[in-house]
């Protein structure tokens, strides 16, 4: 048993390295990923303002419109 912990000493210390790497990469990605979400809802918010200004115009003009058929 203490041979097959000692010939495993290799692997385990190689498959800790690996981890340790493996964690690396993970905390950049979510920091990249953080930073995207950040930007995609920012672009949303923006998005919803166009929007409703868009749609209050939208109304504006119809009732307008509305208005200069009846007055006609």
């Amino acid at each position: 048993m203490q041979r097959e912990l000692t010939d495993l000493q290799p692997v385990l210390a190689r498959t800790a390295t690996e981890v340790e790497e493996m964690m690396v990469v993970i905390t950049s990605d979510k920091k990249e990923a953080d930073a995207t979400k950040r930007q995609v809802e920012q672009q949303e918010k923006d998005a919803n303002e166009q929007a409703a200004k868009a749609k209050a115009i939208a109304e504006d003009a119809q009732v307008r419109g509305r208005w200069e058929r009846s007055h006609i």
